[in-house]
């Protein structure tokens, strides 16, 4: 499965570069990963065509990063392929289908219990945000300790509030690990 995966834009010495975290290389073993630029000069459509499933992944938000998830997402979705929103990517997501989200306090650089059906199970926590609603036609898979959405999936469209590339143990809700093929 070729998994196209968006990267966050650091800017290191006045010059920008794209990068992903290391963790997506062991996470996603066994597919072909192919890393979305941070330009809008480029063919969605074909970059959409070629993909299997799409990533948003965390990590720094931009203006441009955004814009470029959104265009190719709404791409993919198009074909009905697979969209993963994870951490922040999760948040561009859920606005993108009519969700809401919210600040939250202590959820930032920690690990917490979600609630996975009658499973509890330990996931970091890198962010300042919460999922506060979705539309109805979303099942919600996880829930934090607050009761706030953690995980859901709505069709081919899903996101993940934490990061599992950097666990020790990546853990994706089966329901998306299937969607991945992972």
């Amino acid at each position: 499965m070729k998994i196209g995966l968006s990267q966050s834009i650091i800017n290191l010495n006045g010059i920008m570069h794209d990068a992903t975290a290391h963790g997506w290389y062991e996470t996603l073993t066994g597919h072909s990963l192919f890393f979305i630029p941070n330009t809008l000069n480029q063919d969605f459509n074909l970059m959409a065509t070629d993909l299997d499933s799409l990533i948003l992944t965390g990590g720094e938000v931009s203006e441009l990063r955004k814009s470029v998830e959104l265009e190719l997402a709404k791409k993919m979705i198009e074909r009905n392929k697979p969209v993963v929103g994870i951490e922040n990517g999760a948040f561009t997501i859920t606005e993108f289908i009519g969700g809401t989200i919210d600040t939250i306090n202590n959820h930032d650089s920690m690990d917490h219990p979600i609630f996975y059906h009658r499973e509890v199970r330990e996931v970091n926590s890198n962010h300042k945000y919460c999922i506060k609603t979705l539309p109805e036609s979303c099942e919600v898979l996880c829930l934090d300790y607050l009761g706030n959405p953690e995980s859901f999936i709505n069709g081919n469209i899903a996101a993940i509030v934490w990061n599992p590339e950097k666990m020790k143990e990546p853990w994706i809700p089966p329901e998306i690990a299937y969607m991945l093929k992972i």
